[in-house]
């Protein structure tokens, strides 16, 4: 009966037009309203969602009751990619009928339509990033034919992976949900690791089927060039780094939604002002750090050769300053996706905090008797000349005189040393 339900035609005249419905409201909004009209934008991208939620809802109970649970995810996940990727181009990159390469209805409508399935803007002002390069001139026949047999091997591989029989119900219940590691057997860590590769896998197999077969429909009906349909994924020997995996190596079908949103609600957050505000206070105190010291050390009694040597210590801090003040130009400048330069700049003040911080430390350090570190001190000093060990000894130089330097043996000595210095 379920089966009967998936071969009737309502069903099909539903989805079709519901898409239909989709597209065309879609094109409106691109064609018929200014770039800045965000109102009536949000408004219409509002009634998509809605649009959007009800043919999920619909396709996935049909799915279901066919017994194919699959392809309920699979549907309900392109829906809402559809639904973010007209989200991007109408309130974020705001698209208009100016920005079409064609000034007619029909081409207009065509360009909008083909601008929302194509997820990476390929030969567009908007197209994303890291886009593999095709690897040559390639004839429209010989495309075809490699994206066929590439198509029909990545169809056999997921129609084999549904076919298989279901997994051991013991290792998918209820109680096996759960982020204790040491709550879980040997048998249900394998089963975890091979689910997580073998979902990895599939995923990525039936991202290159979708794609080939809309890169085959198009270039079949000559609205695209095999040129505009460039690889789905990078080269994997660039993925040397999680970075350059998510975005190099792997598809980037996502990158213009997910940045572009991302990008809109940072910018729309009201905390530029205290940024600048607080980061001025910052720099302040960095200066601050410098000056005080700097004053406090050069009035006191002590060796002339110390003074400069914690003055330079304490204008270490001015490093800190000038990495505070990039840090805010950076994030002045730069996106939420392209923020990895003022990142940088704020580590580097973070970490010349603690470096500096510690410094004061490392003296009371080289005074305590750790085993491990005196053994790594004495290989060290064991590297030096013979002349020089005996000078930091306190043994007679050269001239008979013997070095100002001596070796306490006590905290009293090193007490003594450290007054009479001063």
């Amino acid at each position: 009966m379920a089966m009967q339900t998936l071969d009737t035609v309502n069903p099909l005249v539903l989805l079709a037009g519901g898409e239909t419905l989709l597209v065309t409201s879609f094109s409106m909004i691109i064609l018929k309203t200014k770039a800045r009209a965000t109102i009536l934008r949000t408004l219409g991208i509002a009634a998509l969602g809605f649009l959007t939620y009800f043919l999920e809802q619909y396709i996935s109970q049909l799915c279901l009751r066919g017994g194919r649970p699959h392809w309920a995810v699979t549907a309900g996940s392109l829906l809402w990619v559809q639904f973010l990727s007209a989200s991007e181009l109408a309130i974020v990159s705001r698209v208009d009928v100016s920005q079409l390469p064609n000034h007619n209805t029909r081409g207009d409508i065509l360009s909008a339509v083909g601008l929302l399935w194509n997820m990476r803007r390929i030969g567009t002002r908007w197209q994303v990033k890291n886009v593999p390069l095709a690897t040559g001139y390639e004839s429209r026949t010989a495309f075809l034919l490699r994206r066929i047999a590439v198509t029909l091997g990545t169809y056999l591989f997921v129609d084999a992976l549904v076919s298989m029989p279901p997994p051991d119900p013991a290792l998918v219940e209820a109680s096996k949900t759960t982020f204790l590691l040491h709550t879980l057997s040997l048998e249900d860590a394998i089963f975890r690791v091979a689910m997580t590769i073998s979902y990895w896998i599939s995923t990525g197999i039936l991202n290159l089927f979708m794609t080939n077969v809309g890169a085959i429909v198009s270039v079949l009906l000559h609205l695209s060039r095999p040129e505009d349909c460039p690889p789905l994924y990078g080269s994997f020997s660039e993925a040397y780094t999680v970075r350059r995996f998510w975005g190099i190596s792997w598809h980037q079908m996502f990158r213009s939604f997910l940045t572009g949103h991302a990008d809109l609600i940072v910018d729309a957050l009201p905390i530029s002002l205290f940024t600048y505000v607080s980061g001025g206070i910052f720099a302040q105190t960095d200066l601050t750090f410098v000056l005080f010291p700097i004053i406090t050390i050069w009035k006191l009694n002590m060796a002339l050769r110390r003074k400069i040597g914690l003055c330079f210590l304490m204008a270490g801090s001015l490093f800190g300053m000038v990495s505070c003040i990039m840090r805010i130009l950076t994030f002045r400048t730069a996106t939420f996706s392209q923020s990895a330069e003022g990142v940088l700049w704020n580590s580097i003040e973070q970490s010349l905090v603690v470096i500096l911080g510690s410094m004061p430390l490392l003296p009371a350090i080289q005074k305590l008797q750790i085993g491990f570190l005196s053994n790594i001190s004495s290989s060290l000093f064991s590297l030096l000349p013979s002349k020089d060990r005996s000078a930091k000894q306190g043994y007679p130089n050269s001239s008979g005189s013997k070095s100002m330097g001596f070796k306490a043996n006590s905290q009293e000595e090193m007490i003594r040393l450290d007054s009479r210095e001063v």
